[in-house]
């Protein structure tokens, strides 16, 4: 019996320190793609390409072959940046970019002094003093702050335009840029505020040079190396703005360092089907490395038996959430199988069509494909506080798991 216990000891300690070694490579990814010298993965000081040889290089660790003779796909596309520092006063008080302001991701130049003046149009004694306002002589160093204003309303400084916002500010990309400053404010920090000075220097970059990066492992059996099991993310992420650096930790290092796990398990497995991993860049512009892939694979995508696209994967505290579930029922109903049988997730939540990840071109062109992202967790999402130190990846083992096991059942 002594034996039987001992054995048993020691088995289970096999398992834990296994474990324990994904989430040591886990973390190590995660914090590698946050790295301050990847510059946010995004557009300055081209850290997402950066990112792309990093991620290249793991996948040759891995052994992951190629198609043809390299990881990358490259394309291009416009994309607006705000290369260098970004000053900020409201009444001679600095403010931080990134957690005080941002600008919009299309913004223009910023250079100047204002004079701010604020009206709430919920109130009908200063929805009569500006309309006596808009009346009067345009100075364009005065900027109007709107409050309660209705969406239709139109009243524009040519050289700046103010939003201010009650809930929490999200930065994000634009491939074109405006002729005008445009700011966004929570209301909080410029409320009953009456002087702004302002100094950013945007830079629309006309053809940025991206690139996908993509590897697979064959199928043990040569008739079935042209069928495939596809798993995607996106790498890229928001970058800089000015001095403001988005590490975007949850989205979505996470999702890549889950993918890094899949093909290290399956790089020493013989497979059923050919298994490719496709991390995306340009994510974030709009669905652009996807779209470019769809519209020039690198191998028949017509022959996917189902592709499982992975975006932030910080925290499965609630479990997962599944897009597309609705449109393919029968593999929503294998992965949530899966799920029972293993006990891996508290919830796989069901959810329909959506354009809003990486599955999305190739589910139009009729391909079997899933969207999963994690339900739970500090909520940080478009912000420099989505890093590393600020995620918990609750359940992330078992998104991991459940994975294999529904690869395992198609």
């Amino acid at each position: 019996m002594r034996k039987i216990i001992t054995t048993t000891i020691i088995i289970l300690l096999a398992c834990h320190c296994a474990i324990a070694q994904d989430m040591d490579y886990t973390k190590r990814i995660i914090n590698d793609l946050c790295a301050s010298d990847m510059d946010g993965r995004g557009y300055v000081n081209d850290g997402v390409n950066k990112a792309a040889d990093y991620l290249a290089e793991e996948f040759d660790k891995i052994g992951l072959e190629r198609m043809g003779r390299s990881y990358f796909q490259r394309y291009s596309f416009p994309v607006n940046t705000f290369p260098t520092n970004i000053t900020c006063t409201l009444d001679n008080k600095v403010l931080e970019v990134g957690r005080d302001f941002l600008l919009s991701p299309a913004s223009g130049n910023c250079n100047g002094t204002y004079s701010l003046q604020h009206f709430d149009l919920k109130d009908s004694i200063e929805n009569i003093l500006f309309d006596k306002y808009r009346e009067g002589t345009n100075n364009y160093n005065n900027v109007c702050i709107l409050k309660n204003a209705p969406k239709d309303l139109t009243y524009n400084n040519p050289n700046i335009e103010i939003k201010s916002m009650k809930s929490k500010l999200m930065h994000s990309i634009s491939n074109t840029s405006s002729n005008k400053c445009e700011l966004i404010f929570h209301d909080s920090v410029i409320h009953n505020t009456d002087k702004l000075n302002i100094k950013a220097q945007h830079k629309l970059i006309d053809r940025f040079n991206c690139k996908n990066v993509i590897g697979y492992i064959p199928a043990k059996k040569r008739k079935n190396r042209n069928k495939y099991i596809v798993f995607t993310g996106h790498y890229d992420h928001l970058g800089r703005l000015g001095q403001a650096i988005f590490p975007g930790a949850s989205d979505n290092a996470s999702g890549i360092s889950m993918l890094l796990n899949l093909a290290k398990y399956y790089a020493n497995r013989d497979n059923d089907y050919s298994i490719v991993f496709i991390l995306f860049s340009g994510e974030e512009a709009g669905l652009i490395g996807s779209q470019y892939f769809t519209s020039h694979p690198t191998f028949n995508i017509n022959n996917i038996k189902a592709l499982i696209n992975l975006d932030i994967m910080g925290s499965a505290e609630e479990g997962v959430t599944v897009v597309n579930a609705t449109e393919f029922p029968r593999l929503f109903n294998t992965l949530t199988r899966a799920n029972k049988r293993g006990s891996h997730l508290p919830f796989v939540k069901s959810r329909g069509k959506a354009a809003n990840s990486d599955h999305y071109f190739f589910s139009e062109m009729g391909i079997p494909a899933f969207f999963l992202y994690s339900n739970g967790g500090p909520g940080y999402y478009h912000d420099i506080m989505d890093k590393p130190e600020t995620l918990p990846l609750t359940n992330y083992s078992g998104v991991y798991n459940l994975l294999i096991d529904f690869v395992e059942k198609l």
